[in-house]
């Protein structure tokens, strides 16, 4: 903190009054105290509601299924803002694309975006009933290289 290095104010036995000096300074620090005022009421405001263009980026399967419907109660919710949801299962380049919030089953990472992990999911191994007639059930993990198979590979999974 600095010291003022001046007389602001005038006091006698009788009375205390501010010198011109002090009452320049009190004027100051008023307008100072104001401005305050003013930058949170303007933060303040900025967070109550929330407003303009949310651009958003997610799966097909899960946007249609999961993500619209919330999103309808959402956007109902806050009427000042908008969405613009791209629906792809395409990885894009989500900074140079200008999306705010992408939703994504595993794929590569960025280390240059925040991520969060919704929900875990795993991955099994599954065949239908006469398949398993007809070609044999594996008893052990390494039979698999000898059955037909459809593969669904993650990149940099979650």
């Amino acid at each position: 903190m600095t010291m003022v290095a001046t007389r602001l104010i005038h006091r006698t036995t009788r009375s205390v009054a501010l010198t011109e000096e002090g009452r320049l300074f009190y004027d100051h620090a008023v307008r100072i105290l104001c401005e305050v005022e003013d930058a949170e009421a303007a933060l303040a405001h900025r967070h109550q509601a929330p407003k303009g263009r949310l651009r958003l980026d997610a799966p097909i399967a899960l946007g249609r299924s999961h993500i619209l419907p919330s999103l309808y109660r959402f956007l109902a919710k806050w009427p000042e803002l908008e969405a613009d949801v791209t629906l792809s299962d395409d990885y894009r380049d989500l900074a140079a694309d200008g999306v705010d919030l992408a939703i994504r089953v595993g794929g590569p990472t960025d280390s240059g975006l925040i991520r969060r992990v919704l929900a875990p999911h795993h991955f099994i191994t599954c065949a239908a009933p006469a398949y398993l007639e007809a070609r044999g059930q594996p008893a052990a993990i390494d039979d698999l290289q000898h059955h037909d198979k459809v593969v669904f590979t993650v990149c940099g999974g979650v």
